[in-house]
């Protein structure tokens, strides 16, 4: 004779969390394939964003090729332009975002920075700075890049022993 009186009253925790019920099913081999598909799925099929543009150049100091150093897009918020920063190398007075993987710049206002070096290493017992020693301070420039490729030549001079930079542009 059953015992009717003994019946479950409580759902269970399967019926509160689905997922725990699921894992539970799943102990056999098919959770790894469930794990790749999660993850294809986070990873995506792109890279997504606004896109981006090449940005190549020159860039002197005192009218000298600038040997080492960086160069960064960043999109001027207070024009309304929003978007990833870019940024690329110097070397030997020349830039090239095509160089960077996905570092080009997206169109319209951005403030470029210059950072300027000697390119001779500078080493210490716990460091080395492949750059070199800085030329000047850290300086920036408005510019308004095209929705396309572009190309910039970047001058900094020393004014009043402060450095200050100009930027032209010629869409390619």
């Amino acid at each position: 004779m059953e015992d009717h009186c003994h019946q479950r009253i409580l759902p269970t925790v399967d019926s509160f969390l689905p997922a725990a019920a699921m894992c539970r099913r799943l102990a056999g081999n098919q959770w790894p394939w469930l794990l790749a598909l999660g993850m294809a799925f986070c990873l995506g099929c792109g890279s997504g964003g606004p896109e981006r543009f090449d940005v190549s150049g020159t860039v002197t100091f005192n009218g000298q090729p600038i040997p080492a150093g960086q160069v960064f897009f960043t999109p001027d918020a207070s024009k309304g332009n929003s978007g990833p920063q870019g940024n690329c190398k110097i070397v030997d007075g020349s830039f090239s975002t095509a160089s960077e993987k996905d570092q080009g710049a997206i169109g319209g206002p951005h403030i470029v920075q210059v950072l300027g070096f000697d390119g001779v290493p500078v080493k210490s017992p716990d460091y080395t700075v492949e750059e070199g020693t800085a030329l000047f301070p850290s300086v920036e420039a408005p510019v308004d890049l095209p929705k396309g490729n572009a190309e910039l030549t970047l001058e900094v001079r020393v004014i009043n022993r402060q450095p200050q930079m100009t930027a032209k542009v010629n869409s390619q």
